[in-house]
């Protein structure tokens, strides 16, 4: 086997001006001395510190055929296999045990990351006891509220429910806050109400900023709540007003 398989004492003074022609899908990288740039040794192909393999596609070189250690010849990393219910996975493979997780074999080792979302839903005036049921025909559990019963989540209309569904303006209008009216028209969604007489009340909200016109030349933003959808609860405030409240945050100047 040639010497020159071996990396130098020094690189050369000079390494080629233009980079290395390599096959399609082949990458150039340092050789294994860390001098010039040669094309990547494919699987199967020989190989030696002058010319490495392709680590990014998990090549290593193979010397154990050669006496001197010199030479070899680019070959797979296999890692170890892993056991999943009795199932055996090779390293690198994917699979799914189940349609809530996704997981991958990695040298023995299972990895896994949920497809269902992981959110909590904390209790609160319009949600006192919450809690995750499984909807037929969809892998993920839904949130709902109340401890014995189910509601409407997200407009899909569960067994039992007892809050009609939300109101939506048919025509837009303009928005007020004391004294200002809204640049734009919207189409807002109110309570709807329960037929068992318990409180109605947002349930999914956004905030959403709405620029108001006051005086001429003069605007301001608010934050306005956005309901989605509502839900029935028998934690009602003593005021059903409280959930009609504007909202009053300061301005930059301690107006408002």
């Amino acid at each position: 086997v040639s010497a020159t398989q071996r990396c130098p004492s020094s690189c050369p003074l000079q390494c080629p001006t233009t980079p290395p022609t390599c096959a399609p899908g082949v990458r150039s990288v340092l050789d294994g001395c860390s001098c010039c740039l040669v094309c990547a040794r494919q699987r199967g192909e020989s190989c030696s510190e002058l010319k490495p393999c392709d680590q990014s596609s998990g090549l290593y070189c193979d010397r154990s055929a050669d006496p001197s250690n010199q030479t070899g010849i680019c070959m797979v990393l296999e890692g170890d296999n892993c056991v999943f219910d009795g199932v055996i996975y090779r390293s690198g493979e994917k699979f799914e045990p189940n349609c809530q997780y996704r997981c991958a074999c990695r040298d023995g080792q299972i990895g896994c990351v949920p497809r269902c979302q992981l959110d909590v839903l904390l209790p609160g005036p319009d949600c006192p006891a919450p809690r995750k049921v499984a909807v037929p025909g969809e892998c993920c559990e839904k949130w709902t509220c109340g401890p014995n019963e189910q509601g409407t989540l997200g407009g899909l209309a569960l067994p039992g429910k007892k809050c009609l569904r939300t109101k939506k303006s048919l025509k837009a209008i303009h928005l007020q806050f004391k004294n200002c009216t809204s640049l734009h028209t919207y189409k807002p969604r109110f309570f709807g109400v329960c037929s068992d007489g318990r409180c109605c009340t947002p349930h999914n909200t956004k905030t959403i900023q709405v620029e108001f016109q006051c005086s001429p030349g003069q605007t301001i933003k608010k934050p306005v709540m956005v309901i989605g959808t509502c839900t029935c609860h028998s934690n009602c405030p003593q005021n059903n007003e409280a959930f009609l409240q504007e909202l009053e945050p300061k301005s930059s100047r301690g107006e408002m």
